[in-house]
């Protein structure tokens, strides 16, 4: 992901002026700082300090401001609140002894929800040495089981929580922009590992 401060945006709100010059400080490392924005934008969320500077909501203040895409800001807001370590902001709450994860990896983590993403962590399943990869593969297999699970107990009633059978899988990752990966629902394992590989060349390239 690359930051880039739009220019000629003034900020009058004390709070909002504050977050600002804190994100614009860690812009110059974003691999290393991004739970830190991430944390920040959700502060900007928590306080509503954008409202006075004539913004509708955090999203369009990071859009403005620091020319984010839409997804990425949304994704780097979920991030700041469910996942950053509020103790330690440039941790997650998964951190442990095999390390942190990194934002690229959190991106495919998402669409499972932060409670299961936790329970899969606890439990070994994921893990932060695993590659980008191997965490989609392993955000499959969990959806495909809720998936399951939910038409079992939905009978022939059908999905009334999903009625435009909207895609059940979207990946997406922070990379030297925004790159949104969707529309997969129920594909199957050869299709997600090609996926896969696109992904990590994706990483490989610019991480």
């Amino acid at each position: 992901m690359e930051l880039v401060i739009s220019k000629g945006v003034s900020i009058t709100n004390p709070d909002l002026k504050k977050a600002t010059n804190s994100i614009k400080g860690y812009a110059s490392n974003i691999r290393k700082n991004y739970l830190r924005i991430a944390s920040k934008l959700a502060e900007v969320d928590a306080q509503e300090s954008y409202i006075e500077d004539g913004f509708g909501d955090v999203i369009e203040y990071a859009t403005s401001v620091f020319n984010m895409k839409k997804t990425t800001a949304y994704n780097l807001l979920k991030i700041g609140r469910e996942y950053v370590d509020e103790d330690t902001p440039d941790k997650t709450i998964l951190a442990d002894n095999r390390g942190d994860y990194s934002v690229s990896q959190l991106g495919v983590l998402l669409p499972v929800g932060v409670d299961k993403v936790v329970e899969l962590n606890n439990d070994g399943v994921i893990s932060p040495e695993m590659s980008v990869r191997k965490l989609a593969s392993i955000v499959s297999s969990s959806e495909d089981e809720n998936t399951e699970e939910t038409n079992d107990g939905e009978g022939a009633g059908g999905n009334e929580e999903n009625p435009e059978n909207e895609p059940t899988q979207t990946i997406t990752l922070w990379v030297n922009g925004d790159i949104t990966f969707s529309g997969f629902d129920k594909c199957d394992e050869n299709a997600l590992t090609e996926l896969s590989e696109e992904i990590q060349k994706v990483v490989d390239k610019y991480l």
